[in-house]
C-alpha cells in the first residue's frame, strides 16, 4: 500500500510540475491571501526560523547538509512527510523507503527549495497550494487548494 501510495503521489507531482499557469483572477488573490494567513497562522505554533524563500514558500533549516546540492536534473533520495496545516498525514516516505527521483519532476515547492541545502540536510517547508497541487486534492479528506507542511531530509544526490 506505502508503494501505491508513492506512485500516486508521483504521478501527481510529475501532472503539477508540468502544468501552464493560467491568469491569476481576483478570486485566485483573495484564495491566496487566505492561504497566506493560515500559513502566517500555523507557523506561529511551529519551531525553527521559517523564512519566505519565494512567494508562497516558507522554510527552516534544520541541518545544513554537506556542500554537495542537488539541481533540477539531479536525481534526488529523499526521506520526508507531507501533511495539511492541520496535522492530517497525507504521505510519508521513510530512510528505510526513501523516495528516489529527478527534482525536476517534482512540485515547485520543492524544485525552489531542495538546491538550498546539501545532502544529508534537512528543512520543514510550507507552501500556498499554487507551489504545491494547486487544483488537484491529493488525499480524500483534503479539497483542491491546500497549502501544505513538509518535513524533509535530503539523503542523496546523484
Amino acid at each position: 500500500m506505502e508503494r501505491l501510495t508513492c506512485i500516486l503521489f508521483l504521478s501527481l507531482c510529475v501532472l503539477t510540475a508540468c502544468s501552464p499557469r493560467p491568469e491569476e483572477t481576483e478570486k485566485d488573490k483573495a484564495r491566496k491571501a487566505e492561504e497566506r494567513l493560515r500559513i502566517e497562522q500555523f507557523l506561529e505554533t511551529q519551531e525553527g526560523e521559517f523564512a519566505e524563500i519565494e512567494p508562497g514558500i516558507w522554510m527552516s533549516v534544520e541541518a545544513e547538509g554537506d556542500s554537495i546540492h542537488p539541481q533540477l536534473s539531479s536525481i534526488i533520495t529523499v526521506a520526508y512527510s507531507t501533511q495539511s496545516l492541520d496535522g492530517l498525514e497525507i504521505d510519508v516516505s521513510t530512510e528505510d523507503n526513501p523516495l528516489r527521483i529527478r527534482l525536476a519532476r517534482l512540485i515547485p515547492a520543492w524544485q525552489q527549495s531542495l538546491p538550498r541545502i546539501g545532502r544529508g540536510g534537512s528543512m520543514k517547508l510550507v507552501t500556498i497550494s499554487d507551489e504545491a497541487y494547486g487544483s488537484r486534492s491529493i488525499h480524500p479528506e483534503l479539497g483542491a487548494w491546500t497549502p501544505l507542511y513538509f518535513e524533509i531530509t535530503l539523503l542523496e544526490v546523484e
